[in-house]
């Protein structure tokens, strides 16, 4: 079974770029070098990003709250008041908290066929705790 860690990793802190990338092209006319500088990532990662190659297989902006948090940080990414670390902070921050809202139990259960979304409470028990302390 994925523990969400590797869920995390794999599937959900690239779809959380993903949309950071696509709202940082769209929203702020940010070229795919300024947003992989921004970013800390490369330029052809940032195009993978935006043709959906990489990053695509959750739909974060569904989720409406994840979405307004997204262009609050897309904004202060855009303003050049973040930095490295509070990017990462940031990222993590959104990450647990889909992770505590069970925002990803589904996707996990269609990658994962071992998972019983009925039965398993691991995510909300263990990332609704650590978003209390922020």
């Amino acid at each position: 079974m994925l523990t969400p860690f590797e869920l995390g990793y794999r599937y959900v802190v690239p779809a959380i770029k993903r949309l950071l990338v696509e709202m940082l092209s769209s929203e702020y006319s940010m070229t795919q070098r300024e947003i992989a500088k921004a970013l800390g990532m490369s330029q052809s990662a940032v195009s993978r990003y935006l043709s959906m190659e990489r990053g695509g297989l959750i739909k974060i902006s569904a989720f409406k709250d994840v979405d307004e948090m997204l262009h609050k940080l897309a904004q202060k990414i855009a303003k050049n008041s973040i930095d490295e670390y509070q990017l990462i902070l940031e990222l993590i921050k959104v990450t647990l908290y889909m992770f505590s809202k069970r925002y990803i139990c589904r996707f996990h259960a269609y990658v994962d066929r071992d998972v019983d979304i009925r039965k398993c409470k691991i995510c909300p028990m263990i990332f609704s705790q650590v978003i209390k302390l922020r």
